[in-house]
């Protein structure tokens, strides 16, 4: 059985974007969209009241299985640690075939925050 979210910080599976459906409702109508080399983002309000992720790292962009999955292992934990995030769903997608880096992943959710606060573009409000 799985542990309560005590400190906030356990990424579990409602913490997370499984289906087919709920990734393609992110990008076919999102909210917000951020691009940084080698990332794209993709984010809109949760109905589920919290902030999920999805990713989509194919082996187009990334060949080797250990690559895929040293990205997706930065990616979650970079957002893992976001606290300040408004209940949302997020899509990453690797864009350019090259390494990814927990640097790459925080730039991404940096440039998210700072877009939010900024406010350009539609709002996250359901």
């Amino acid at each position: 059985m799985p542990q309560p979210d005590v400190d906030g910080h356990r990424f579990g599976r409602d913490r997370r974007l499984l289906r087919r459906a709920q990734l393609d409702a992110v990008f076919q109508k999102p909210d917000k969209r951020v691009s940084a080399a080698p990332l794209w983002l993709a984010a809109r309000a949760s109905p589920a009241g919290v902030s999920r992720l999805g990713l989509v790292v194919g082996k187009k962009m990334l060949r080797r299985a250990v690559d895929r999955n040293r990205a997706k292992r930065a990616i979650r934990e970079s957002f893992r640690l976001r606290t300040r995030m408004p209940p949302m769903d997020v899509v990453v997608r690797v864009v350019e075939p090259r390494r990814i880096a927990v640097a790459d992943a925080r730039r991404l959710f940096d440039l998210l925050e700072a877009r939010l606060r900024s406010n350009t573009g539609p709002s996250l409000a359901p």
